[in-house]
């Protein structure tokens, strides 16, 4: 089973030899991009905090279904609307696992600032088979 596996691993690599360079690097950011949720735990926050920079409801409904307490998710519009536009956005400090397991659960800070105003969130995110999902947002303990 390891060598059909292998095997079809090395089809795929020698297709991908011999495509022009443009179709390559194509492909490449494109697999990098599919790949982004589960080596990036920041990548998910990224994509609520554009959702809420949108207001686009039925993305931050789908963000909230996913999370465990879908009501946290006020703390990080209220904040939003607290700091002044366009808001400097700081992640972290935080230490990423190098082999992260299913239900393992990392604490980032989130710090939203402008010049009048500053706000900080704690956003837990886990790591699940859709890679990286946020699950409660809240104040600082």
């Amino acid at each position: 089973m390891r060598f059909r596996k292998f095997g079809c691993l090395l089809c795929i690599l020698g297709f991908l030899t011999i495509l022009p360079p443009v179709e390559q690097a194509q492909i490449w950011s494109r697999l990098a991009a599919l790949t982004q949720s589960y080596r990036l735990p920041t990548a998910i926050i990224r994509d609520v905090i554009a959702a809420v920079e949108r207001n686009d409801p039925p993305e931050l409904a789908s963000f909230a279904a996913q999370m465990d307490r879908p009501a946290s998710l006020n703390w990080l519009i209220a904040a939003w609307h607290q700091v002044h536009h366009p808001p400097t956005i700081a992640l972290g400090p935080y230490r990423a696992p190098d082999w992260p397991m299913l239900g393992m659960q990392i604490a980032i800070p989130l710090r939203l600032s402008c010049h009048h105003h500053a706000v900080r969130l704690d956003v837990i995110v886990a790591f699940t088979t859709l890679g990286w999902q946020i699950r409660e947002i809240r104040p600082p303990a």
